[in-house]
């Protein structure tokens, strides 16, 4: 019975591991420097997360501040178009 191609390719692969995309398989970074400690490494993940946070509360609330901002102007059109409408 021959392989297909499909099956050919299926069972190449079935034994092969993914390997990292840098080539890097003993999970230390590519400068050659040593891996950072875990403790270390978790709190430079924590600063970044606290950080991320932060700008995100100051993207929320510069977009409810537009959003009032736009409403306000709306009312105040409305009420000169109002205001100017009746004087005529």
């Amino acid at each position: 019975m021959q392989e297909t191609p499909k099956e050919a390719s299926e069972a190449k692969h079935a034994g092969a591991q993914a390997a990292p995309a840098s080539g890097n398989t003993d999970g230390k970074p590519a400068d050659g420097s040593a891996a950072p400690e875990p403790a270390a490494r978790i709190a430079t993940l924590e600063a970044e997360l606290a950080q991320a946070k932060e700008d995100f509360l100051r993207a929320k609330a510069e977009t409810e501040n537009v959003r009032r901002r736009a409403q306000e102007d709306i009312a105040k059109a409305h009420k000169f178009a109002v205001e100017s409408f009746a004087e005529a």
